[in-house]
């Protein structure tokens, strides 16, 4: 199988992105396809095509995010917890207010604050695990 050579479609819309970056804040594509109609007429627009489009634009938005700054977010929140001087019991107060709004927000039991349930779920089991050590 040959090579192709020259970019590949996510890596021509990466730097439309790139170079335009108000594409981002706006819902439409028509700027960016025309853009590419421009630049390869050869190329038609397909499902493939937009389909990169979209993945271009979702990688261009969420930035350097992700599983690897996660990873380094809870690295940085385990160290920061074993060099910590409370007291057990501030610790426990803590996680004992922690747990009340918990049970606050799982009682509202919308949808709509799932993401502020899951955060504090994963406080109230750092800080379990920070009384435990």
């Amino acid at each position: 199988m040959a090579k192709k050579k020259g970019p590949s479609l996510l890596g021509i819309f990466r730097q439309y992105f790139a170079d335009h970056p108000e594409w981002l804040r706006t819902r439409s594509t028509d700027e960016v396809i025309t853009q590419f109609n421009k630049d390869h007429p050869k190329i038609e627009v397909d499902k493939r095509v937009k389909q990169s489009l979209f993945n271009a634009k979702n990688y261009a938005k969420k930035g350097k995010k992700g599983k690897r700054g996660r990873r380094q977010k809870v690295a940085e929140i385990t160290a920061a917890m074993k060099a910590s001087t409370a007291g057990n019991g501030a610790l426990q107060m803590l996680e004992d207010h922690v747990d009340d709004c918990l049970a606050m927000a799982r009682a509202v039991g919308t949808e709509s604050i799932r993401d502020v349930v899951n955060h504090l779920h994963r406080a109230r089991n750092m800080l379990v695990m920070k009384i435990e050590a």
